[in-house]
């Protein structure tokens, strides 16, 4: 049986460390300097999960929607690189 989009997205989500999950909901905004510095020291791999979380969310149209706008709230001019 396939998962839902709904629910992969929860799988996704449940295997990353508590900061990751937050910024990929909440935004950069969300972590601590602490969070940052850990972001910074794993660049390559967020950047690949959140090419990823990208993905799962394009079957969620609602919450893909949300996402580019804080992306582009995050990013601004940057953020057609991002998305």
């Amino acid at each position: 049986m396939v998962n839902s989009p709904e629910k992969q997205l929860e799988e996704f989500l449940a295997s990353k460390p508590e900061w990751m999950r937050r910024m990929f909901q909440a935004g950069y905004d969300s972590l601590t300097k602490g969070e940052l510095l850990e972001l910074s020291r794993n660049h390559e791999e967020v950047s690949r999960l959140a090419d990823e979380y990208a993905l799962l969310l394009q079957q969620i149209p609602a919450k893909s929607k949300a996402y580019r706008a804080r992306v582009r709230r995050d990013f601004g001019p940057f953020a057609r690189l991002m998305l």
